[in-house]
């Protein structure tokens, strides 16, 4: 028999559990084409309400985000023998899993798979075994490194997560935002979204696609694609030729 509710049971074996239904439901795109970013009049004010949090985590991890242009499970993944200090180099080479699975237990007969939380795992998610940041030209983002290092007591970089700081900054500054009549941002911006605003600030100011793809990590030049709009190098050359057609030499 099979259960259809707390207090019932189906006489005969269901349509649906001898003929997998799922198989003939189409899935539905993700909408990998998000690319909300912070414009520079929302930086400045949620880099207002950042320096106001009490939390001793946020400005690090948000600025680092900012910079590195990294996933947030990669920015997790960092151990402290990731970071060279010599060399002035930062390997990204695995990533820190909300919950990975490990393996599998017999319990009292039956099989029970076996999950652990916050579990660092080896390459990356777009399937690299690892890349290397350069950090030399970062001197906030090296310094503020060198000092987590003198007062860490765990293997992590970043060992906290905060969350709830970073929603209260947020919702802070579009409070104010909002009472002064300009953008809110509350709801749409997320951990993710500060690799979409480093990578669109990089764009915007004319940085090739092949910097970008190393330093953000791409998979391929394909997944910068959101970002070429943003990139005045992509029409300077189509504008000198329609400054030469129009208006000649002059």
């Amino acid at each position: 028999r099979f259960g259809a509710g707390k207090n019932k049971k189906f006489r005969v074996r269901p349509a649906w559990v001898t003929n997998d239904v799922s198989k003939d439901v189409e899935a539905m795109d993700l909408d990998n084409e998000r690319n909300r970013y912070l414009s520079p009049d929302e930086l400045k004010r949620l880099r207002v309400e950042i320096e106001l949090s009490t939390s001793k985590d946020l400005a690090d991890v948000c600025d680092f985000l900012l910079a590195a242009g990294c996933r947030f499970s990669e920015m997790q993944g960092l151990t402290w023998d990731c970071f060279d200090k010599e060399q002035n180099v930062i390997l990204f080479n695995k990533v820190l899993a909300r919950s990975a699975y490990t393996g599998k237990e017999i319990v009292n007969g039956k099989t029970k798979l076996i999950h652990e939380k916050n579990k660092l795992r080896g390459g990356l998610k777009n399937g690299s075994k690892g890349r290397v940041l350069d950090v030399e030209n970062i001197p906030k983002i090296r310094q503020m490194l060198l000092e987590r290092n003198l007062r860490s007591s765990s293997n992590l970089i970043f060992p906290k997560n905060p969350r709830t700081a970073f929603r209260t900054a947020v919702n802070r500054a579009t409070e104010k935002a909002k009472a002064e009549g300009s953008v809110s941002f509350s709801e749409s911006f997320h951990w993710h979204d500060f690799r979409h605003t480093c990578l669109s600030y990089l764009a915007q100011n004319g940085v090739d696609e092949w910097t970008m793809k190393a330093h953000g990590g791409h998979e391929s030049l394909q997944s910068l694609e959101r970002y070429s709009h943003l990139s005045p190098k992509q029409t300077r050359k189509s504008s000198a030729v329609l400054n030469e057609v129009l208006y000649g030499n002059g």
